[in-house]
C-alpha cells in the first residue's frame, strides 16, 4: 500500500535530518517532516473509514517537496560544515537578566483591559448580524461564521489594538522565557506572561482553534533557540525540548477539543473530529490531484489572496468571492473536509515544477533566518520574529499558511511594530 511507502520513507527522512543538521530537533526540515508523519499515521488508521488509496504522484508530490524544502534549507550552508561540538560552543551567548519597566507595564495592563472591551463588543456586533445572541461560546462562533462567509468584518481601529495586543503578548513571552532559562528565581516574574495568557484568551474569543496552534508554537519555538543560544546544543536539552513540545502539543489537543465541542464542531466522537481535521488532507490531496486542475481567473488565486486583496482595496474589480481562503469541499465516504494541505494550492496555482519552487524558497528563507541567529548572534529581535512566523511549518501538512498569512500588509505593519516595540521597551528594562 502506498500510503505505508509514504509513512515509512518519512520516517526515513526524519532520521536523514536528524543527523544531517546536528541532531537539531527544531530545525523547520525536521519538523516538517514530522509533522507530515502525523499526519499519515493518522490517515493510515482512518483507511478504511475514508477509502484511502493514495496514487503515486501524491507519495511523489509529498516526498518530492518536502526535499525541495530541505534542499532550499541547506542551500544557505556555507561550504565549511562545522562539528556539532564546535557548534554548540559557538551558539552559547553572555546570559542576561530581562525585565521591563514598570510604567510601560502598567500601560501594557491598561492597553490589554481597553482592548478586552472593545474586541468583545466587536465580537457581539458580528454575532448580531447573524441573529445570534447568546453565551460566549454561541457569539465567538457566529462571529467568526460573520467573517468568513459574509461581508462583515472588525473594525480597523480594533484590529489595530488587537495587533499592539499581540505584540506586547509576545514581548513580555520573549522576557519571561528568556528568565525562566537562565532560572534566576528572584527574576522570574509570572506577570510578564500574563499578557500571552490574557492574547490567548482573545483568541478564545474569536472562535478560531488555529491561533491557539500559532501561539503555542510560538513559545515552544522560542523557548527552543533561546536555550540553544543560551546554554548550546546537548543531549539534556534536547530531552528539556522534546517535554516543552509534548506539553505544548499536549494543550493544544485539549484547546482543540474543548473548543470544538462548546462551539458544535465536534458533534461525533473526539477521535474521528480529531482525525478529520489531521490526517485528511492527504487523503484529500490525493483526491483533487486525480481530477483535472480547473484554470485559473487569476495568477495565483488560491495563494496570493492577500496581494489582490490589497490590490482591490485601491480600487480594481477583483471579485469578493476569490478573497475567500475556504476552497470547496471534498467527500471521503461520507466524511466530508476542505483542506488538502498547504501542497494543494501551490499545485493549483503553479503546477507541480512550481511547487517544488515554492517549496525550495520557503526553505531558503526559514534556513537563512535560522543560520543567521544561531551563527551571529542575534540580539533578540530576529529571534522573536522567527517564532513568530514559524507556524506555517507546523501547519503545512494541513493547510497553506505562509503565503495567506505571512505576505501580506497586514504582517508587514506587524513585524515593523514589533521590531519598535521590542527595541524600545527592551532596552528600557535591561539592566
Amino acid at each position: 500500500m502506498l500510503s505505508i511507502l509514504l509513512l515509512l520513507i518519512l520516517i526515513f527522512l526524519v532520521f536523514v535530518f536528524y543527523i544531517k543538521d546536528n541532531k537539531d530537533i527544531i530545525s523547520p526540515p525536521f519538523i516538517l517532516t514530522l509533522v507530515f508523519v502525523f499526519s499519515t499515521i493518522v490517515m493510515i488508521i482512518n483507511t478504511n473509514n475514508w477509502n484511502v488509496n493514495l496514487h503515486i504522484n501524491t507519495v511523489l508530490l509529498i516526498l518530492f517537496s518536502i526535499c525541495c524544502f530541505e534542499f532550499g534549507y541547506s542551500w544557505n550552508k556555507k561550504k565549511k560544515s562545522i562539528s556539532s561540538r564546535k557548534l554548540c560552543s559557538n551558539l552559547i551567548i553572555e546570559p542576561k537578566v530581562l525585565h521591563i519597566n514598570k510604567i510601560f507595564m502598567i500601560l501594557i495592563f491598561t492597553s490589554l483591559i481597553i482592548t478586552g472591551i472593545l474586541y468583545y463588543d466587536e465580537r457581539v456586533r458580528l454575532a448580531a448580524t447573524l441573529g445570534v445572541d447568546g453565551n460566549l461560546i454561541e457569539i465567538a462562533a457566529a462571529a467568526r461564521h460573520a467573517e468568513y462567509y459574509t461581508e462583515e468584518s472588525m473594525s480597523d481601529f480594533v484590529q489595530r489594538l488587537m495587533l499592539f495586543t499581540k505584540c506586547f503578548a509576545y514581548i513580555t513571552a520573549y522576557v519571561f522565557v528568556n528568565n525562566l532559562i537562565l532560572k534566576k528565581t528572584k527574576h522570574i516574574q509570572f506577570i510578564y506572561i500574563i499578557p500571552f495568557i490574557v492574547y490567548c484568551f482573545f483568541m478564545y474569543i474569536s472562535g478560531g482553534r488555529m491561533p491557539f496552534i500559532h501561539n503555542l508554537t510560538f513559545l515552544a519555538i522560542l523557548y527552543g533557540v533561546l536555550i540553544y543560544k543560551i546554554k548550546g546544543i546537548s543531549t539534556a536539552l534536547r530531552i528539556r525540548i522534546i517535554k516543552i513540545v509534548f506539553y505544548v502539543f499536549v494543550t493544544f489537543f485539549i484547546i482543540f477539543i474543548y473548543m470544538g465541542t462548546q462551539s458544535g464542531k465536534i458533534t461525533d466522537s473526539i477521535f474521528d473530529s480529531v482525525s478529520v481535521y489531521v490526517g485528511s488532507s492527504i487523503n484529500a490531496l490525493d483526491i483533487f490531484l486525480q481530477n483535472k486542475i480547473p484554470e485559473e481567473q487569476y495568477f495565483g488565486q488560491e495563494t496570493l489572496i492577500p496581494i489582490y486583496s490589497t490590490i482591490r482595496s485601491f480600487g480594481y474589480n477583483i471579485p469578493s468571492d476569490m478573497l475567500r481562503s475556504a476552497r470547496e469541499f471534498v467527500s471521503m465516504n461520507g466524511i466530508t473536509t476542505n483542506i488538502y494541505t498547504a501542497l494543494r494550492r501551490y499545485v493549483r496555482d503553479y503546477g507541480y515544477l512550481g511547487c517544488f519552487c515554492v517549496m525550495f524558497m520557503i526553505g531558503t528563507i526559514y534556513g537563512k533566518i535560522y543560520k543567521f541567529i544561531l551563527a551571529k548572534r542575534d540580539k533578540g529581535y530576529l529571534t522573536l520574529i522567527y517564532a513568530s512566523i514559524f507556524f506555517p511549518i507546523v501547519e503545512m501538512s494541513i493547510e497553506e499558511r505562509f503565503m495567506l498569512k505571512l505576505i501580506s500588509m497586514g504582517e508587514l505593519y506587524e513585524l515593523i511594530i514589533l521590531f519598535i516595540l521590542f527595541k524600545f521597551i527592551i532596552k528600557s528594562g535591561k539592566e
